[in-house]
């Protein structure tokens, strides 16, 4: 009876730790995919952010060129207006 008992402890000592090993080696698979999708999110954020950065700068630049274009239109009109009068 007793070395059914300790074959019994034995066994699911065994068992536990295999379980166990394998649960950690799980949680660690896991843990490193989660690291490389976030680096990899992480990656494609900031280069997200940089081409909307650009498209700001160069929408910007568009639009201070249509007011720069517009002031001077606006000059012109009324250089000619006063030149008819």
């Amino acid at each position: 009876m007793v070395v059914l008992y300790d074959f019994s402890n034995k066994s699911l000592a065994e068992a536990s730790e295999f379980f166990f090993r394998n649960i950690n080696n799980e949680l660690n698979l896991q843990k490193h995919i989660a690291d490389e999708e976030r680096t990899k999110l992480s990656g494609e954020l900031k280069e997200i952010k940089e081409e909307q950065r650009a498209k700001l700068d160069y929408f910007e630049t568009k639009l201070r060129n249509a007011e720069t274009e517009k002031a001077e239109n606006s000059a012109k009109e009324q250089s000619l207006k006063e030149s008819l009068a």
